[in-house]
């Protein structure tokens, strides 16, 4: 059974990623630098929609969830 998960804006420059449930998964931040920065694999990312389909996708790494 595949777990449910979605972003949700979690206060200024900080996104989660949450379950159905409310457990929070994962988070992206924005560095002094102003890139998007996924907590999970520390890779930095201009574009927010990036960082976050990188996430739920496994795009960059191969990896799916």
């Amino acid at each position: 059974m595949k777990t449910t998960l979605r972003w949700k804006e979690w206060g200024e420059n900080h996104w989660v990623l949450i379950t159905k449930e409310g457990e929070v998964v994962d988070e992206i931040r924005r560095d002094s630098q102003f890139f998007f920065v996924l907590k999970s694999t520390s890779k930095r990312f201009v574009d927010i929609n990036k960082a976050k389909q990188s996430r739920t996708t496994g795009v960059d790494d191969g990896k799916r969830d």
